[in-house]
């Protein structure tokens, strides 16, 4: 996961930098409502090569 949210932050747009921050910030009980809340977000970035 720390692949993809290096991703998210480094060429994310203002929204996929913001979830991204706010996953470095959360608990592992909030890392996973963002994840239900975003998954295709999360699945964008998960992609290796992308």
């Amino acid at each position: 996961m720390d692949k993809t949210i290096d991703r998210m932050r480094t060429y994310g747009g203002s929204f996929a930098k913001a979830i991204a921050e706010a996953w470095i910030r959360a608990d592992a009980i909030n890392k996973e409502r963002l994840q239900d809340a975003f998954p295709e977000l999360f699945e964008s970035y998960a992609m290796e090569g992308a």
